[in-house]
């Protein structure tokens, strides 16, 4: 699943999914390329410009219950819809996330115990990018009817094991401002 909800109070409102970088190509493009071959479908939480995602995912889903509550919100209504035994969550807005992303965390499941993998960039938890049971829908929106919304809180509060990614800490750089944005074209 890629997370394409938010806001983006940041860059001022722009769709952060649609933005455009130096190759003409929007982010969701480079972050389709990266996850697509390590899943069998994607999904792509989204609550505006739903007919330009349609293009890049299998299904698009809007936030249902708890519109626009962040992440979280995104995840619980991807749990509404028919997921196989996992669910693979990512940020629209990480065009370098890495290429074994899926691999690396299945390999840290341990079934039967785990409910949620979470990636570890070497300095602190990346929970945006993460491996979770698709049986948690109704604990997330339990998490969310009592009012709370912060992501870490809720996947460390889960039987979670966490996977170091020290080796590729870049590629979990999230853009959130336009200074960021042209950082990556200055790297391209």
């Amino acid at each position: 699943m890629i997370l394409a909800g938010g806001k983006a109070k940041r860059m001022g409102g722009i769709d952060k999914g649609l933005y455009k970088l130096a190759d003409d190509r929007p982010i969701v493009e480079h972050v389709l390329s990266r996850i697509q071959p390590q899943v069998e479908r994607v999904l792509i939480s989204a609550n505006r410009n739903r007919e330009h995602y349609l293009h890049y995912g299998d299904t698009v889903v809007p936030d249902q219950k708890h519109r626009q509550w962040g992440p979280l919100a995104g995840v619980a209504s991807a749990m509404q819809t028919p997921l196989g035994d996992y669910l693979l969550v990512c940020p629209c807005d990480a065009p370098q996330l890495p290429l074994d992303l899926c691999e690396r965390l299945c390999q840290g499941w341990i079934v039967g115990e785990t409910e949620c993998i979470l990636a570890h960039d070497g300095k602190r938890p990346q929970p945006l990018f993460c491996l979770l049971s698709s049986t948690l829908g109704l604990k997330i929106d339990a998490y969310l009817d009592a009012g709370q919304r912060r992501v870490e809180q809720f996947m460390l509060g889960l039987n979670h094991q966490v996977v170091d990614f020290s080796d590729q800490s870049s590629a979990f750089l999230n853009i959130n401002t336009l200074e960021q944005i042209q950082g990556i074209h200055q790297d391209n």
